[in-house]
């Protein structure tokens, strides 16, 4: 079985998926994770397949600020977390992460609980998806923000 994690190229994000990612290599499936090339380091040491896709979180960051015209993305903000996640991350990264996702033919697409490129890729290779969810439930005001962003609503109306 081939399985594609999917994450915001933040470490808060990428490692909680780590040990299920291992799990499914150590059981012998065949594992791979898009996100950012800056994570290249973490996966030389790991028999998993790193695809770098999309920018940088400064650079995704200081695009979320700008489509929330806001100054400082960095102060806690609904608006830009929804840009950061549900806009400027699927701008910026959709495209190359479906590509990748078609090289590597998955079976399942897991993704954090904050990523949306995932899902977009799993609803486009029509391949099923799971979100793994950590940590406390993020709260309602910020994923209901997550999904009204217009890359999120054209997302599932597709």
């Amino acid at each position: 079985m081939r399985i594609l994690f999917s994450s915001t190229p933040q470490h808060g994000h990428l490692l909680p998926e780590l040990p299920l990612a291992r799990a499914f290599r150590d059981r012998g499936d065949e594992v791979g994770v898009i996100t950012s090339a800056g994570f290249g380091p973490l996966f030389a040491a790991e028999d998993i397949t790193l695809f770098p896709v999309g920018p940088e979180i400064p650079v995704l960051l200081a695009e979320a600020a700008r489509l929330a015209g806001v100054a400082d993305p960095t102060v806690p903000d609904p608006a830009v977390a929804a840009e950061l996640f549900a806009g400027a991350r699927i701008d910026l990264t959709a495209d190359e992460a479906v590509v990748a996702a078609c090289g590597f033919r998955p079976d399942l697409i897991v993704a954090e609980a904050t990523d949306y490129v995932g899902s977009l890729v799993a609803a486009t290779l029509q391949v099923p998806y799971a979100k793994l969810a950590f940590g406390p439930q993020i709260p309602a005001e910020s994923t209901d923000a997550f999904d009204r962003s217009p890359s999120a609503a054209t997302q599932s109306a597709g």
